[in-house]
């Protein structure tokens, strides 16, 4: 009876402190991550129009830019599969094993540095050596 009685004691102070908890966290994440904006940020002097669509799109897709003309930029942000390559790194040139996975490529105009390492600022940007950190 008295094992009974703790249990349901125990339960009953778990019950009251997981939300407070809870509430906590929320608030502390609330403080790092904001919902995504609905309007994607203009970029100056840079009008979006739907030819730059189309032709992003084409480009995105095309193999001919690769040094190999059989790797497009689909071939490790593959849209169809959340815009990331299935493997646990993504595979190059020459069959050659990249050191990580290629990142997402849904909503990367809003992320603060491109690549997992921070190496180019924006999508305009052109990546720096991966041998150095990008400033901040």
């Amino acid at each position: 009876m008295r094992k009974l009685m703790m249990l349901s004691a125990a339960a009953f102070l778990a019950s009251i402190a997981v939300p407070a908890f809870a509430d906590d966290l929320l608030q502390q994440a609330r403080l790092y991550f904001k919902p995504i904006p609905t309007a994607m940020p203009s970029v100056k002097d840079n009008t979006i129009t739907r030819e730059k669509i189309d032709l992003g799109k084409m480009l995105f897709f095309d193999t001919r830019l690769s040094a190999s003309q059989i790797i497009s930029c689909n071939s490790c942000h593959d849209l169809s599969g959340g815009g990331v390559d299935a493997g646990s790194t993504s595979i190059g040139h020459g069959w050659q094993k990249g050191p990580r996975r290629a990142p997402t490529v849904f909503n990367a105009v809003f992320n603060v540095a491109q690549f997992w390492d921070g190496r180019a600022e924006d999508l305009k940007a052109r990546p720096r050596d991966r041998s150095r950190p990008a400033s901040r």
